[in-house]
């Protein structure tokens, strides 16, 4: 998993999160413990949809944590060639208050723990 994370300065203070190797091994952002996502990206290269899932904990466990989102990312049609699949919040955005994960799994069941076959690239701005 290859994750970096990029502050933005400025009077919204948001951090973007990058993983270019999203999978069933869960994310944890632990700092900032508190804020809001606005905005999701994820990138899927593989023929089945994959289902991209973040929760309000600093220490899920995949395949038993339940996530508090779940965003169905789209099937390539060509295996490699990406597909993205964007969700932006506005004004109603997801508020985590206990740190965040995020995992990436090829099923929407709670239960799911299986990781895509292709490397599946996502990313999630934070704001204060």
């Amino acid at each position: 998993m290859a994750v970096a994370i990029t502050q933005i300065g400025g009077p919204f203070g948001s951090i973007i999160v990058r993983d270019t190797d999203c999978n069933n091994s869960a994310t944890t952002i632990a700092n900032p413990t508190t804020g809001s996502i606005i905005q999701i990206a994820i990138d899927n290269p593989n023929t089945t949809a994959v289902y991209y899932k973040m929760a309000d904990t600093g220490s899920p466990v995949v395949g038993t944590t339940a996530a508090d989102l779940v965003v169905r990312a789209r099937a390539a049609s060509v295996a490699g060639q990406h597909v993205r699949t964007t969700v932006q919040f506005g004004f109603q955005e997801m508020p985590f208050s206990t740190g965040f994960s995020s995992w990436c799994v090829t099923t929407a069941a709670e239960a799911g723990n299986t990781s895509p076959s292709l490397k599946v690239s996502a990313s999630y701005t934070i704001g204060g």
